[in-house]
């Protein structure tokens, strides 16, 4: 029972992996603010929430910035490209639902097309970061690296996009109806997804391992 207590002991490891991810929340949303920077800020925070489940890394801080400065600028281009793919998605959707009716055959087969093209951009979306993170690769063979990786463990993909799904729904409810809930959501915000995917995550990249440590030694070093 003592052991639980200890400082190496898995319940003080809990708290701090507690306390890694509210200061992981502050750093994401400070220099996700801008927007233009979110990319880089959801790559860090990627490679952050990869490093913290195998309780790895030098602190926070020093790999947020880290990653941050090294993916400074294809996370920028990375972040605009899915801003706009889901913009065009959510107003296509929008428009769509407008108009269409069940006795309109072509409406629907547009719609399932364009579920599954939301699908596949959400399948891309999880991956994307944690490939930017872990690779040295240009933007197209980042986003074709994310969807193989995606296509290629459909399972784990669809596991961790249904966690998320499942999160997101229960802080849009808990924000409506269990405000005292939704404070959880407010102090872990965005980056708590980030963690959840990311032992699956960590576990997929590094099937790719050789790949991945030429991309850490490049970080360490500064490139």
């Amino acid at each position: 029972m003592n052991s639980i207590f200890q400082i190496d002991g898995p319940l003080w490891r809990f708290l701090s992996l507690l306390g890694d991810m509210v200061i992981l929340h502050i750093l994401w949303l400070v220099c996700s603010l801008p927007i233009v920077t979110v990319g880089p800020a959801t790559v860090a925070a990627h490679w952050v929430a990869m490093k913290l489940v195998r309780d790895e890394g030098r602190g926070v801080f020093h790999e947020f910035f880290k990653s941050f400065k090294a993916n400074l600028l294809q996370g920028i281009i990375l972040g605009i490209i899915f801003l706009a793919l889901g913009a065009f998605l959510v107003l296509d959707f929008y428009l769509m639902l407008e108009k269409i009716e069940a006795s309109n055959m072509f409406m629907l087969v547009m719609l399932s097309l364009l579920c599954l093209f939301a699908i596949l951009y959400l399948f891309i979306f999880i991956h994307v970061w944690a490939v930017q993170a872990r690779f040295s690769n240009t933007i197209y063979k980042t986003i074709t690296n994310a969807f193989f990786i995606a296509m290629s463990h459909v399972r784990d993909t669809s596991i961790m996009l249904a966690q998320d799904i499942v999160l997101v729904v229960l802080a849009v409810v808990s924000y409506a109806f269990l405000p005292q809930v939704f404070v959880v959501f407010g102090i872990f915000g965005v980056p708590m997804l980030f963690v959840v995917n990311s032992r699956k995550l960590r576990r997929i990249m590094d099937e790719f391992l050789p790949q991945a440590e030429h991309r850490l030694d490049d970080i360490e070093q500064g490139k």
